[in-house]
């Protein structure tokens, strides 16, 4: 009987663990279409409520966004044919990369939401010569991270800017590049 009691208060406890939220805010779900886009895309979505992603227009070009207090704001890296957002910090400092139309080519920008104009930032000379690249995610330390290819071989990086520090790791076809930290 005691083993029997023992083990109902060691379930009991397991379930009040696993059970446990990883946060204290309530959980929200909506969905979102930028009006007159072919798809729209999330990619992140700040603390401070900004939502950020990109959409495909009915010419197959792809643009940026962001959402803030019901204001809809669009943009696209000057001069580029399609812009991918693809995180934000809370300084409303948005990562991504952009593409000029070459094929096989993407940049990585960064994109400083300011009261007057946003200032865009291309930081492709951070990584050489590397000529394909794709941002998936940034946090709050001025560090972003992705994918990128050099001939046949793909690689995971995240770049810290503010310590100028760059780390990068081989991986396989069959694993996804995730970035998340706190």
């Amino acid at each position: 009987m005691k083993k029997l009691y023992l083990v109902s208060i060691l379930l009991f406890l397991a379930s009040c663990l696993f059970s446990q939220t990883t946060t204290d805010r309530p959980s929200i779900a909506f969905t979102y279409d930028v009006p007159g886009a072919v798809n729209t895309y999330i990619t992140a979505i700040a603390e401070n409520q900004i939502v950020v992603g990109y959409y495909e227009d009915t010419e197959g070009n792809d643009h940026g966004f962001f959402k803030t207090q019901g204001l809809l704001f669009e943009f696209d890296f000057p001069s580029a044919v399609n812009t991918y957002p693809g995180g934000i910090d809370t300084n409303n400092v948005i990562y991504g990369s952009y593409n000029t139309g070459v094929a096989q080519d993407a940049r990585p920008f960064r994109m400083e939401l300011t009261p007057d104009e946003p200032t865009y930032t291309d930081i492709g000379d951070l990584f050489g010569n590397i000529t394909f690249l794709t941002v998936n995610g940034a946090n709050n330390h001025r560090t972003f991270c992705g994918d990128y290819r050099t001939g046949s071989l793909s690689k995971l990086f995240f770049v810290d800017e503010a310590n100028s520090m760059m780390n990068e790791q081989n991986y396989g076809i069959n694993r996804f590049p995730l970035c998340r930290w706190n």
